[in-house]
């Protein structure tokens, strides 16, 4: 009989981190995944709200909890470094300048959200206004780990 391939991932790619890393998402298949690209004129203030945000919702799932990816559209590297500092468990920061990591995953507008569940379904995807609602998108991805919603 035929093997059966399991569908391509939606979300594998490689998105360069601030650290000078790479993560690849493909590899974090079986986790749940939430994407998050920040609109490129985001304030100081928003950006590190994100981070807090972020790291609250990875850790706010069940082990394994949702994997955040804030992936920044700026040549602002050191500003970006000195915002969003050491990443916390669970969140990668992601350094997308010449919007390649956007353009692989046909982000339309920012910000956008592409969230994953563990099985690589895109259970969710915004840009725009809409991405903007985050206790909304915390709580769809703390839901893809079968955490309860709170």
């Amino acid at each position: 009989p035929e093997q059966q391939r399991p569908p391509a991932d939606p979300l594998a790619t490689d998105v360069p981190l601030l650290s000078g890393e790479t993560v690849d998402l493909g590899r974090l298949r079986g986790i749940p995944r939430l994407v998050y690209f920040v609109a490129p004129d985001a304030s100081d203030e928003r950006l590190v709200e994100l981070a807090r945000w972020a790291a609250d919702v990875a850790r706010g799932g069940r082990n394994p909890g949702p994997v955040v990816v804030l992936v920044a559209a700026t040549n602002a590297h050191d500003r970006l470094v000195d915002l969003w500092g050491v990443p916390s468990p669970g969140v990668y920061y992601g350094w997308d300048p010449q919007g390649a990591v956007a353009a692989r995953l046909a982000v339309e507008a920012f910000p956008a959200v592409i969230l994953a569940d563990a099985e690589g379904h895109i259970v969710l995807r915004r840009s725009g206004e809409s991405a903007a609602r985050l206790a909304e998108i915390g709580r769809k991805a703390r839901a893809t780990t079968g955490a309860p919603d709170w």
